[in-house]
């Protein structure tokens, strides 16, 4: 039996440990039981003691009501000390919340309840990712066009709207973007009026050429964002003047990069006019102004079909250019050691012409016994018996 009430024993408990004495107020009398249309204290010291007694781990669930009835708008106790802090009240009404889980065939649907209150008492936000939320005008107020992006050190106030954007496109899905983002701005319209389109999202088109990985800021480390990734956009129409972004995710096998041409669709948070100090370090002014968008993500686009049939021919023909290059070299060497050898034999010819052999013997190994024998054979033995060659005696 003492068992079974062990929950009602500790919230009991629990009542009197939190709440100091003299701090809850009595019912008034000739009221209804559980009115809805006036805060009581008893009504939710019930609920916590109603909590208490379910079954599940230890009564957890009577935290959030705790909390409930110290908020602002009810203040019908008083919870100063460890848990005082909106983060602390966070953790300690999530808490509850986890552990009060599969504890009745209602508990989840009051976990929603619960959920639905924490946020209206400010304890935690619910987003709803599927819509896009705007940015707060006091946010939009603290950005500064035609100038680069400072830490919190030197502006904390457009740092602090920096931080707000990413923040908000990370928890946005990527088809709220795609449905909800204007399509007919362009380049020079956020160049010509770039306050009047601030906070807006919109969508860009065009090559991207340039994407590299940064590590976030300290401030969105905290809130789940480790990498950011920025993306520079080039469109036809205008040139060398891209467009900037900066975005939480990459498409799936998209990596960073440091020279490509990729098509890209592109949807955002138009954040301000930001400047940028060009790579060209001969130009007069190296400071160079452009449209700054911040998003989650981003979409490739197929390569168009004449320019994919154009990649394609070159592809093929590549190594068969190559081959020629091979054959012609070839072809360039052969005929020059050909004519090297022709050009000496020419040569040579030249030189016996004009300078000729005094001794023209065939038999080079040996030419004086060939003209021995040459001149014995022709002039036969002397009279006397004796060989002179050449004499006669």
């Amino acid at each position: 039996m003492f068992h079974a009430l062990a929950p009602f024993w500790k919230a009991t408990l629990a009542l009197g440990l939190l709440l100091p004495a003299g701090q809850m107020q009595k019912p008034p009398d000739g009221k209804d039981l559980f009115q809805i249309t006036q805060a009581e204290p008893v009504h939710l010291a019930a609920l916590v003691l109603g909590n208490g007694l379910n079954p599940g781990p230890a009564g957890a669930g009577i935290f959030f009501p705790l909390l409930a009835g110290e908020a602002n708008d009810l203040a019908l106790w008083n919870l100063d000390g460890p848990f005082s802090s909106r983060v602390e009240k966070a953790l300690l009404a999530t808490s509850g919340m986890i552990f009060s889980l599969g504890a009745s065939p209602t508990a989840n649907l009051s976990s929603l309840v619960w959920l639905k209150t924490g946020d209206e008492l400010d304890y935690w936000t619910l987003v709803n990712s599927a819509v896009i939320r705007p940015i707060a005008e006091e946010f939009l107020e603290k950005i500064k066009d035609e100038r680069p992006i400072h830490g919190p050190t030197a502006d904390d106030l457009e740092a602090s709207a920096y931080v707000q954007f990413v923040h908000m496109a990370n928890q946005t899905s990527e088809e709220a973007f795609l449905t909800g983002a204007r399509k007919e701005l362009t380049y020079a319209d956020l160049m010509r009026q770039p306050k009047t389109y601030r906070g807006d999202v919109l969508e860009i088109s065009g090559r991207l050429r340039r994407l590299r990985a940064l590590p976030s800021p300290l401030a969105l480390q905290n809130l789940g964002v480790p990498t950011l990734y920025e993306g520079w956009v080039f469109q036809e129409i205008y040139g060398p003047h891209p467009i900037a972004f900066i975005c939480t995710q990459l498409p799936q096998g998209v990596h960073p990069f440091e020279k490509g041409n990729i098509p890209v669709v592109f949807q955002g948070y138009f954040f301000k006019k930001y400047r940028y100090k060009s790579a060209n370090i001969g130009a007069a002014n190296p400071w160079i102004d452009s449209p700054l968008m911040i998003g989650r993500t981003f979409q490739t686009q197929p390569v168009p079909l004449e320019e994919r049939v154009d990649t394609d021919w070159a592809k093929d023909m590549l190594p068969l250019f190559l081959v020629f290059i091979i054959l012609v070299g070839g072809a360039i060497v052969a005929f020059t050691v050909g004519f090297l050898r022709g050009d000496k034999k020419v040569i040579s010819r030249i030189q016996n012409r004009v300078n000729p052999n005094p001794f023209p013997f065939t038999d080079s190994a040996n030419p004086g016994n060939q003209s021995l024998e040459t001149w014995s054979k022709d002039e036969g033995p002397s009279e006397s018996g004796q060989n002179h060659p050449g004499y006669r005696i």
